[in-house]
């Protein structure tokens, strides 16, 4: 029979505390009891391989190696990735992998598409600067609101994707996202996620992160343009391509480059901002204080809630419900039907959290 009792608190971190903002009973039964569907969820698998790849090439920037070297290494985790998680997730699925297997097919190649376009990127750009960090975790002390430590000294915990020190001396702390379309920029300076990344550096480490950069990856590669019937290329500005790729075309087909500077013009201004966004947002010493104001107000609740789940009361909503892991389980919970029945057909325990 799985434990669905209380536990004692000892730490939480930086992402999980959206878990908990935004419902109390997904925290609790995601991260705090670790339950996820059997196969996991897919989009979560595919953003865990590209970070594997990607620490794979920050890692090798960081002790020495070549461009072309690291990009080797990355593809090479990439694959690593794969034949260590694939078998687990098709044992988990049994019959369903059949119906699954394309999807997965699928992400895979537009992940290897992604990465060739992004090692590129990096190559035209000189990239974010030298790391000094790679999916390193820092740990402080969670703070009461006076300023001394909880009973216990529990822990507030980040998972720093990277952190680069650029040629100016300072600091920036890198989070690596995957997304489907591109996001609105207005949201960043309220993202609590952020917040938590350069207070947990700052107390970590003493110092203030110049700011923190949010990478992209869009889940679309750039390839290049479409060669019409007439023998020309394809001036379309949704085409998904970008001003190298372009230009190389246009030298493989001997075509005439002065009949598309203008287009070629405007895939330069446009830059790679269609597949890979950067985008730098700030945090002052004020902002991390109050941080730390309200990270001991939500520490209460959380160790609350862990050591009472009758308090993990859920938040169903259009935008909570319809993505989330356990949506099945509560539903189970809400009309009194056979927790321990879906738990054992549906789901599994994820190993701890690196």
């Amino acid at each position: 029979m799985f434990d669905l009792g209380p536990v004692d608190l000892h730490e939480t971190s930086v992402t999980e505390r959206a878990d908990f903002r935004q419902c109390r009973r997904k925290w609790f039964l995601v991260v705090v009891k670790r339950l996820q569907p059997h196969g996991g969820a897919p989009y979560f698998w595919f953003g865990n391989l590209l970070h594997y790849a990607l620490e794979h090439y920050y890692v090798g920037q960081r002790d020495g190696m070549s461009l072309q070297e690291r990009e080797t290494w990355a593809r090479e985790a990439y694959d690593h990735f794969l034949e260590e998680s694939l078998p687990g997730i098709r044992e988990d699925l049994g019959f369903l992998w059949e119906s699954a297997e394309d999807e997965y097919a699928d992400m895979i190649a537009m992940g290897r598409a992604m990465l060739t376009g992004y090692f590129q990127m990096e190559r035209e750009t000189g990239g974010m600067g030298d790391p000094i960090a790679v999916e390193e975790r820092y740990r402080v002390t969670i703070r009461t609101r006076a300023g001394r430590a909880f009973p216990g000294s529990p822990e507030l915990t980040g998972r720093f994707d990277l952190v680069v020190e650029r040629p100016d001396g300072t600091i920036w702390v890198v989070d690596h996202k995957t997304a489907g379309q591109k996001h609105s920029s207005a949201y960043l300076d309220l993202d609590d996620q952020l917040t938590g990344y350069a207070y947990v550096y700052w107390r970590a480490t003493g110092v203030l992160p110049r700011g923190q950069v949010y990478n992209v990856l869009l889940k679309k590669a750039p390839r290049e343009p479409t060669l019409l019937k007439s023998g020309k290329l394809s001036r379309a500005r949704d085409e998904p391509t970008t001003y190298s790729l372009y230009l190389k075309a246009i030298k493989r087909l001997g075509l005439d480059r002065r009949e598309y500077q203008e287009h070629l013009d405007w895939l330069k201004d446009r830059g790679w901002t269609d597949f890979y966004i950067q985008e730098g947002v700030f945090r002052n010493m004020a902002q991390l204080e109050q941080f730390e104001l309200n990270l001991a107000e939500e520490w209460r609740d959380m160790r609350d809630v862990a050591a009472h789940p009758e308090r993990a009361y859920p938040s169903p909503s259009s935008i909570n419900c319809p993505g989330c892991p356990v949506k099945m389980l509560c539903a189970t919970m809400q009309d009194g039907g056979d927790v321990e029945a879906i738990i054992e057909q549906q789901y599994s325990i994820a190993p701890p959290r690196r």
